[in-house]
Parts: C-alpha cells; structure tokens; sequence
C-alpha cells in the first residue's frame, strides 16, 4: 500500500469519547474525514494514465493494468496516538500492484521500466499521489479540521 495523508493534532479526549459513546458522530467525522481525503484522491486518479504506461505493461495476472487500477486509488480513515498526542489523518492510498509499481518504479533504481517511466512519466514520487497531494493538501488538511470542530461542536451540544 502506499498512501499520504493530511494528519490534524490536537484531538485526544474527542476521538475517544465518539468512539465510546458517540457511534454516529464518530461515523460521520470519518465520512467527512474521507470526503476531505478525496480531493487528494480524485486529481490522483485523473493523472494515472487510463491505458498502461508503456507498450509492453501486462494485461493480465497480478500485475495487470486494468480498468480496476485508478478506481484502486481510495481515500481512508485513520487516528492514532503519537507522542501521547492524538492524531486524525485522512489518508490516500493504492492496492493494485500495477499503481503501485508506477507511481515508485525509477526513484531508487535504473531498470529499463524505471528509466521509461521516468522519461515519460517523470520523476515526481509517487507518480500520481504526490503531485495530486501538493495540489489539494492543503485545503484538504483545512476540511480535515472543520470536521474535527463540527464533531467537537456536536459532542459537546449533544
């Protein structure tokens, strides 16, 4: 899987209590949280070429690029505690094997697909997933937060 995400600090007791108490807030923040992720997401999928990047890529088996490799690109939800300090990410990320292969094939090696991708793909890493993220983290990080404070706001209203 690779994946980026938007992290926003400064939440320990809320997460905890919608988690706890508050099931359908918690289920929308993490709707809201995804919404946010996709922004990142959407402008990714669009810069993942539709056909395989080179005439050679295969066209069927595990590395296959097919019809199911932008749709693989997929906006996630995540919290965690790091340094004592809790954490809300909305996170983009790929599981097709043939994504993950472009958007990382040529940073670390020189292979003949590498230096193909390279010259015709360029070498922004990860293809795709870090252009996309320069372009909309931060008005992704900025949904993220709001979600946060509306779910705030509807724990301590409700």
């Amino acid at each position: 899987m690779i994946g980026l995400d938007a992290t926003v600090d400064g939440v320990p007791q809320l997460i905890n209590r919608l988690k706890g108490f508050e099931p359908e807030v918690y289920k929308i923040l993490q709707r809201e949280v995804r919404a946010a992720a996709d922004k990142v997401g959407s402008s990714a999928r669009g810069l993942v070429p539709a056909g395989p990047p080179t005439s050679h890529w295969a066209q069927t088996g595990r590395f296959a690029w097919d019809g199911k490799v932008r749709s693989s690109i997929r906006p996630g939800f995540r919290t965690r505690n790091v340094g004592g300090t809790r954490v809300v990410s909305g996170q983009v990320s790929t599981r097709s094997a043939a994504a993950a292969i472009f958007m990382i094939k040529g940073k670390k090696d020189s292979s003949r697909l590498g230096a193909i991708l390279n010259a015709s793909h360029g070498a922004t890493f990860p293809r795709a997933l870090g252009p996309a993220w320069t372009m909309h983290v931060d008005a992704a990080r900025e949904e993220i937060k709001a979600a946060v404070s509306r779910a705030a706001e509807a724990v301590s209203n409700g």
